[in-house]
């Protein structure tokens, strides 16, 4: 990856962000006005409501209707209200929650958000850190909990080793998988 142990120069990590991208998944998931407002009304009682509205035209009753009408538009508002502003709320929520990566660049060891992170990065964990991308062990030994994975709640220790190429998934013990913790050392 064309890094050396000093890490990336900055430049070479925008232009690797540039080219790779972030080190995320991509939402799909989007706050529609709209789609919040038409929701509000997928209610069995919003749909008798509406035939009890349709039910007092037929028979000529427009103060009844009206009422009934107001009503429904006050529910609907409400609602919507309410739930555009919970789906705001966590939006907002995930950005806070955004993890943070040791990583060095220029030489020096920085702080940076987890979606910066780029191939030939090199990422430091320690104990209780959770891997925030797929990477290779250069250096140290370490426990991971790989449950999230496998299902198995015993911790499956890596190290820095040669790689072979042809290797199955489970024999890649110097490789740290995104959402795994590492339990114990450093790496």
């Amino acid at each position: 990856l064309k890094t050396d142990k000093n890490g990336l120069t900055e430049r070479e990590a925008e232009l690797r962000l540039k080219k790779y991208g972030k080190n995320e998944i991509k939402e799909i998931y989007r706050i529609s006005a709209l789609k919040i407002f038409f929701k509000q009304f997928q209610s069995f009682l919003i749909y008798i409501l509406l035939v009890a509205i349709i039910i007092a035209l037929i028979i000529n009753h427009y103060l009844d209707a009206s009422v009934i009408f107001a009503i429904v538009m006050l529910n609907v508002v409400i609602g919507f209200i309410q739930q555009y502003k919970a789906e705001k709320s966590i939006l907002k929520l995930r950005q806070l929650f955004i993890p943070k990566a040791k990583v060095f660049r220029n030489g020096k060891l920085q702080i940076i958000s987890s979606h910066e992170i780029v191939p030939g990065d090199l990422i430091i964990f320690e104990e209780g850190d959770k891997i925030t991308a797929d990477c290779r062990i250069i250096s140290g030994t370490a426990d991971l909990n790989e449950a999230i994975l496998t299902g198995e709640s015993n911790p499956v220790e890596k190290q820095d080793t040669i790689i072979k190429a042809d290797g199955i998934i489970a024999e890649r013990i110097y490789i740290l998988y995104t959402g795994t913790t590492l339990t114990r050392g450093k790496v």
